[in-house]
């Protein structure tokens, strides 16, 4: 009988873990949740007395392990210190297909209710190559900035069409997008925007300035393949430059100089190192010491990008 009672159980709740997994887009944490419980149910009807205390002390361990790192992540997110930042950061999660998750999207509602509170606040929320915004998903979020111009730095070739869409379509409020292909140009965009002058003014000087600068980015190969007549190997460096990959190689340094190498001339005046979340800053740091060496005509700069996949992105000017 009670074997019969624990297969009831977990059949039960294979079910609903499918309901909330396949049938509500968002609940996938909860549907496996559900799912590892019925694993434990049909565990727990089959083992003796020893075996259930092997596997209450591992659930247990387990249990304790995940509150220890979640608790603290909880208390500080709930935590209200009264201040009113000028600007918000809105963390990344899983996206179900074009579905956000249950956790992107009760950040985005925090994001949306701080904003409507605040609607002076400058809101980012991160993504990725793979996380490119349609055009609705730009007016959307245009629509809920409090100002009548605003400016969109797509900062990826592959957004800039949408963004070209949503300015044409966008009737309530001045939409000017500055076509900036990669981050480099967006920060360049940003750092040469000046709030006292007109809006052709700062438009116009952004357009000039970005095209003075030139993006590199050392990533890696996921196969093998032959590219711009360069034979690639898996897990090989490879420095991709604005117009192609310049630069192959195992030797992830050496193609991050050669890469620059191409992109650096005569005019050049500074260049700007971003180093990714896989790289040390002893190495990053190394690195800069390389290159003050072999271009003191220009300045040096190295920040901390922590970007995933991309070892480094460089700008030069």
């Amino acid at each position: 009988m009670k074997h019969k009672a624990s297969w009831i159980l977990a059949i039960a709740l294979v079910i609903a873990g499918c309901v909330l997994r396949f049938a509500m887009p968002g609940h996938d944490f909860l549907g496996y949740t559900l799912w590892g419980i019925a694993v434990l149910v049909l565990l727990w009807a089959r083992l003796h007395r020893v075996g259930r205390t092997v596997l209450s002390v591992l659930v247990c361990a387990g249990l304790i392990v995940f509150a220890v790192f979640e608790i603290p992540v909880v208390r500080d997110a709930r935590t209200d210190t009264g201040a009113h930042p000028n600007a918000i950061i809105v963390l990344g999660a899983g996206v179900n297909g074009s579905t956000p998750s249950l956790s992107m999207c009760n950040r985005l509602d925090a994001a949306l209710d701080y904003l409507g509170a605040n609607p002076d606040a400058l809101a980012v929320v991160s993504g990725g190559q793979t996380m490119n915004p349609s055009t609705a998903d730009i007016l959307d979020a245009v629509d809920k900035v409090n100002a009548k111009t605003i400016f969109v730095l797509p900062n990826n070739k592959n957004i800039i069409l949408a963004a070209n869409q949503a300015a044409e379509l966008m009737t309530d409020k001045e939409l000017l997008v500055i076509p900036t292909k990669t981050i480099p140009q967006g920060i360049t965009a940003v750092i040469n925007f000046v709030p006292e002058l007109s809006v052709e003014e700062n438009e116009e000087t952004m357009l000039r300035e970005i095209k003075n600068v030139k993006t590199g980015q050392v990533t890696y190969a996921v196969r093998d393949t032959v590219i711009d007549d360069k034979e690639i190997k898996k897990d090989d460096f490879m420095g991709i430059g604005d117009q192609g990959i310049v630069a192959v190689g195992t030797d992830m340094v050496k193609v991050t100089r050669d890469m620059i190498a191409e992109l650096v001339d005569e005019d050049s005046e500074l260049i700007s190192i971003y180093y990714g979340c896989d790289v040390a800053e002893d190495a990053a740091e190394a690195l800069r010491a390389d290159l003050e060496e072999a271009y003191p005509a220009c300045d040096i700069e190295l920040q901390y990008g922590g970007q995933p996949i991309y070892y480094y992105t460089v700008s030069v000017e």
